[in-house]
């Protein structure tokens, strides 16, 4: 309830418990994060990126797996695992085996209902979501009034690096691309405009023999290109318009 401040739109609590997973005789040291499975539906897309099996529920002994730990086991739903914490010792069904591309979700961590847990762990970390708009800064502030440690908070930014830098080189990527289409763009249209000059140079002369001055000309071959140009980019914005609404269904 602390952490609910203007601009946060939602809090989760979440208890990690590092131990080891069994399987036929393989084990692998991993981070088993307990979470509750509806309030994460509502915040998180982990659900999304599911390969294989259902997204794990609340009072269920079951377990999410990233595609790597499931390859290095050769397991899949259904099948089950042992977790050994230290502490304690209990068994789980695979419900699920998940793969997002991103390097620090897809090894070395799984996740589960806390309310399977035979022991909640004295410490607990969260995940703040943000409205859209929110400056962390002003997070932040409102945290330190409330006399809130923030020594351990940290943005998404700082936690995975790596997609920040997919993001920024996405980013030069399509300039560079914009630059090169528009540049071919440009050539064709200049192209399109003196052949359609050309072609009608004809009749600019019989206007000039018939009084019509060189500003006026002027006027009118700019007229049309104006005119060529607006037409030309409605239709391409309706075009470029559906294309993506059908791309993004």
């Amino acid at each position: 309830q602390d952490l609910l401040v203007d601009g946060v739109s939602n809090v989760l609590q979440r208890f990690q418990l590092p131990g080891v997973l069994h399987h036929r005789g393989k084990k692998e040291r991993l981070t088993l994060i307990a979470v509750n499975p509806d309030q994460e539906l509502k915040s998180t897309s982990l659900w999304k990126k599911i390969i294989k099996g259902t997204y794990i529920k609340d009072n269920q002994f079951g377990i999410l797996i990233s595609h790597d730990t499931a390859k290095q086991f050769d397991i899949n739903p259904g099948e089950k695992v042992i977790f050994n914490s230290g502490s304690s010792v209990f068994p789980l069904i695979v419900a699920g085996i998940y793969k997002t591309g991103i390097n620090r979700f897809d090894n070395g961590i799984a996740f589960c209902p806390v309310s399977i847990l035979p022991d909640q762990p004295e410490h607990w970390d969260c995940a703040v979501f943000l409205t859209p708009g929110t400056d962390t800064k002003t997070i932040i502030a409102s945290y330190t009034q409330k006399g809130l440690n923030l020594s351990a908070m940290k943005t998404w930014e700082d936690l995975m690096p790596d997609l920040t830098q997919l993001i920024e080189l996405n980013k030069i990527s399509m300039g560079f691309v914009m630059v090169l289409v528009l540049g071919v763009v440009s050539f064709g249209t200049a192209c399109a405009f003196a052949i359609f000059i050309i072609s009608n140079i004809r009749e600019y002369g019989i206007m000039k023999a018939m009084g019509v001055t060189p500003s006026e000309t002027a006027i009118l071959i700019f007229s049309e290109v104006i005119l060529l140009n607006i037409i030309a980019s409605f239709a391409g914005a309706l075009a470029g318009l559906a294309a993506v609404l059908l791309a993004g269904k």
